[in-house]
């Protein structure tokens, strides 16, 4: 075959000529996979970030809410240790009322002398337990001041180690309150409600602490008749049971009752003798008169060790105005993420788009946000019974019901510069060598004392 023919022949063939199309659709079908593998790494790359902003977010709100918990655990303890005293005191309080009734109900004189003896012990009880109850109430009232404004750093703190477990593609994550690193938010609590809160339960220990074994006849009578009288002066709280707060150190008044033991033992006297037939007139007005004399000389509460004022030994309690809800409440939180990590994706989707695509376009959103909150877990108003109640009877700091929710996130643009100052900062702190450690860190903390972080 000659060359000419050869030619010819070449020109006719049409074996491969699908070729030319394969290799254009192979150059477009390249383009798209780099260009997915680009879109692919920015959408992780964003997810990533995102997972961070909530991982930190949540983690601050719920040690915030962990705080709070465990300053209702001091102030429910510090309610415990108080309890020792009250109790003391009512029990003395139990055998004095004890030892007038067995005084005058019949049958029950010779447990009178026993009674006088265990108030003569209580008493020594309330004297040798009463430095120390002070100084426990003390300690644990400054512990609930250091760790209310030791939470919200450590908070921060432990956000930031939430997002050091998202990298490398997320460099650093930090989330913080719009009101900064200021504490938690109580204030203190009056003693008055510390002793309320402390006594509340005195009448029912009380009433566990009496054998059943006793409540028959006329026992009966007179245990119910020394829960009553408890019960009402224990309720009323003072400072007496407490021996802090503001009232008055005195005994509490018993004179009425004491009249009305008088009356009612002189009416079963009269009553006794006249059915025996015993004796003539029955003098019921002198009767009443030394029955009196006598009960009033057996009323011997014990003497007061003095009121303190209760300065430095107070529960905690909520700052004014504070609610589910509030600014204070909410935690907002930023990471931010490494630009090298999506390198390989710009590329990528250049590469896609035949290098016409702007350059940083698949690398942009390298900072996720997220809202998180602490709250007291309740329904209806915040004032109502069902929730906080009155201000004068909050719950909030007495329930273990602190809980912690992630929120859409709706930071105001105060709130993110408080947040990214107080990132710049803690990457400060965590990341700078011992060299340049301290311009750096003057630097930021210049920077975060702009954003009100600090203050």
């Amino acid at each position: 075959m000659t060359i000419r023919e050869r030619i010819y022949g070449l020109r006719q063939d049409q074996r491969g000529a699908v070729l030319l199309l394969g290799v254009f659709m192979a150059a477009c079908l390249v383009g798209m996979l780099w260009y997915l593998a680009g879109v692919g790494d920015a959408i992780l790359h964003r997810q990533r970030l995102q997972e961070a902003a909530d991982a930190a977010a949540f983690s601050s709100a719920v040690l915030h809410a962990r705080g709070m918990n465990l300053l209702v655990l001091i102030n429910l303890i510090m309610a415990c240790v108080l309890g020792v005293r009250v109790t003391l005191k009512a029990l003395e309080l139990a055998l004095g009322i004890a030892a007038i009734l067995c005084a005058i109900v019949p049958g029950l004189q010779p447990f009178a002398t026993l009674c006088t003896q265990g108030v003569v012990a209580m008493q020594r009880a309330i004297t040798a337990t009463r430095a120390p109850i002070n100084q426990t109430l003390s300690a644990l009232s400054k512990g609930q001041k250091a760790f209310a404004a030791v939470v919200p750093a450590a908070a921060a703190a432990g956000a930031v180690q939430v997002g050091a477990r998202y990298r490398p593609l997320v460099s650093s994550a930090v989330a913080g309150s719009p009101t900064g690193l200021k504490g938690l938010p109580v204030e203190e609590e009056s003693i008055d409600r510390l002793c309320s809160e402390a006594g509340q339960s005195v009448v029912g220990l009380l009433s566990l602490a009496i054998p059943s074994g006793l409540r028959t006849g006329g026992a009966q009578l007179a245990l119910d008749k020394i829960e009553d009288v408890v019960g009402e002066v224990v309720s009323a709280g003072g400072a007496f049971f407490c021996e802090l707060g503001g009232g008055s150190a005195a005994p509490p008044d018993l004179s009425s009752h004491t009249e009305q033991l008088a009356e009612d033992a002189c009416s079963r006297e009269e009553e006794r003798q006249r059915r025996s037939g015993k004796g003539g007139r029955f003098d019921l007005a002198q009767c009443q008169r030394d029955k009196k004399d006598e009960l009033q000389r057996r009323v011997q509460p014990g003497a007061p060790g003095g009121v303190g004022s209760g300065r430095g030994m107070t529960p905690k309690k909520l700052s004014p105005g504070w609610q589910n809800g509030v600014d204070a409440a909410q935690l907002n939180s930023i990471a931010f993420g490494r630009g090298a990590g999506l390198q390989a994706g710009e590329q990528g989707v250049r590469a896609g788009a035949w290098n016409q695509a702007p350059a940083g376009g698949a690398a942009r959103g390298e900072q996720g946000f997220a809202q998180a909150e602490f709250f007291f877990d309740c329904t209806g108003r915040w004032s109502s019974a069902s929730c906080n109640g009155p201000a004068s009877s909050e719950l909030a700091l007495w329930n273990f019901r602190w809980r912690a929710r992630l929120r859409r996130s709706n930071p105001g643009l105060s709130a993110l510069g408080q947040v990214e100052g107080g990132a710049a900062l803690l990457r400060a702190l965590f990341s700078s060598s011992p060299a340049d450690m301290e311009p750096r860190l003057a630097g930021e903390l210049q920077r975060a004392a702009r954003a009100g972080v600090i203050h």
